[in-house]
């Protein structure tokens, strides 16, 4: 069964630490992200949007079957052997 954990980091260090601490501890697949502190390098799964707002992280090689081919902003997706994920957000100026 696959494990998955939504959440808003806030744009906080000490939240993303934690994340990672989560993620191991509980044993999640995928975590959704939004808000991040800083994106992961590899050799994290880590797909973000291209202004840094939305992530995916996914947990396992050889699980993201399909990605985008390029970062658009404020939405990113993957799909994996078992599910579609996507996670979008929206910048302040956009509402206007």
């Amino acid at each position: 069964m696959m494990r998955i954990l939504q959440l808003n980091l806030n744009q906080c260090k000490a939240a993303q630490d934690l994340l990672r601490q989560t993620i191991l501890e509980q044993r999640i697949n995928v975590a959704v992200v939004c808000n991040q502190y800083k994106n992961l390098d590899p050799p994290y799964t880590w797909l973000s949007d291209a202004n840094s707002q939305a992530a995916i992280w996914v947990q396992g090689r050889g699980m993201v079957q399909e990605r985008p081919a390029r970062a658009r902003p404020f939405f990113t997706w993957a799909r994996s052997t078992e599910s579609t994920f996507s996670v979008s957000t929206h910048h302040e100026d956009s509402l206007m």
